[in-house]
């Protein structure tokens, strides 16, 4: 969507379009030359779910995780139920998922160490 702004694109099957051939746009959003471009009614569709929140933070290497354990005890303010986070496989860090688990949440993440712990297993199963 940022794209769309700074190059007044008007809807998202001209920015396909634009993804298509542009290069500039790819490396952008990170696909390769070659790369298949995302189809415009299901980009329109994943445009149109929520955002529960957001955090500005100075790179670090931990910034992320810290923001995401930050993030849900924002959350856990408003729910009384266990949190399941969902993330990608840069959070498959040790202390991470320790300091998730210390919190009484569960991590929904890809398996990238081998030595994931018996509760992690329908996670890893599931995950996408």
């Amino acid at each position: 969507m940022l794209l769309q702004a700074l190059y007044t694109i008007r809807s998202e099957r001209q920015l396909m379009e634009q993804l298509d051939y542009n290069l500039l746009f790819r490396w952008f959003v990170g696909l390769s030359m070659d790369a298949p471009v995302w189809d415009a009614t299901v980009f329109s569709k994943n445009r149109d779910r929520p955002i529960v929140d957001a955090e500005l933070t100075q790179a670090s290497g931990t910034a992320e995780r810290e923001a995401a354990l930050a993030m849900v005890e924002r959350y856990r303010e408003h729910s009384k139920r266990r949190i399941t986070l969902g993330a990608d496989k840069a959070y498959d860090a040790r202390q991470f998922v320790r300091d998730l688990r210390a919190q009484g949440d569960a991590p929904h993440r890809p398996q990238r160490s081998p030595d994931l712990e018996q509760d992690d297993v329908k996670s890893k199963r599931f995950a996408v």
